[in-house]
């Protein structure tokens, strides 16, 4: 009977936990947002283990490392104004800026061509999208 009483105990606390991880969550998306994207070549193929960093005027925020579809995310990003570099040897480095919204996915794609090619990187932010 004891075992019984304690395991019913035990599971409602753990929903209680998950219920306030759960709102802090969706308190958090109110208040910050997202910069995700995909960073690709020439040919529009995805380009895997790519440095992407972050950083406002203040200070360095982040780094993450692309996928192997090219994917990136930083989550719980303060609204601001972020500088944007993507970078991977052999392909060069692109850098932009975006304008990230609270509750709001800024995404962003950045072509990366070799150094030694003309044109140099393209940086597109289309229009952003909400988080919810």
């Amino acid at each position: 009977m004891f075992s019984k009483h304690l395991a019913r105990s035990i599971a409602a606390l753990a929903l209680c936990g998950v219920l306030v991880l759960i709102a802090a969550r969706v308190c958090a998306d109110d208040v910050s947002g997202v910069i995700s994207g995909f960073i690709v070549d020439e040919r529009s193929a995805p380009v895997s283990h790519a440095t992407v960093s972050i950083s406002a005027a203040d200070a360095a925020h982040g780094v993450r490392v692309t996928d192997d579809k090219g994917f990136f995310a930083f989550l719980g990003v303060l609204p601001g104004r972020y500088y944007v570099v993507a970078n991977k040897n052999g392909r060069g480095a692109c850098s932009g800026s975006v304008s990230v919204l609270a509750g709001i996915t800024t995404s962003v794609k950045v072509t990366l061509r070799p150094p030694r090619r003309s044109g140099g990187c393209h940086f597109t932010q289309p229009e952003p999208y909400l988080i919810y």
